[in-house]
């Protein structure tokens, strides 16, 4: 497990390394207008799995591209099962 700084940090960490999944909390997507931290992640890394952490129920009009699966912050059992799915590919 690898917790980036920044937005730029995880682009970087992405770049460089192999990594499978990216779980990203709904506050990075907040300032992101037309393009988000997902959308630069898939970018460097197109088969890396991005799930999105969120509170409530749905999200909040954040752009969504790139995002392959939404979880809600108070089941923790479904962020489990949606990186299970990406690793057991």
């Amino acid at each position: 497990m690898i917790v980036p700084a920044s937005p730029d940090h995880a682009v970087a960490i992405c770049l460089h390394n192999r990594i499978v999944s990216a779980l990203i909390d709904e506050e990075f997507l907040a300032d992101a207008d037309s393009w988000s931290i997902a959308e630069s992640l898939k970018a460097v890394s197109p088969n890396i799995s991005i799930v999105l952490l969120i509170r409530g129920s749905a999200a909040k009009g954040y752009p969504l591209r790139g995002v392959d699966y939404i979880v809600n912050d108070s089941e923790p059992q479904q962020v489990l099962n949606a990186l299970k799915k990406r690793v057991s590919r």
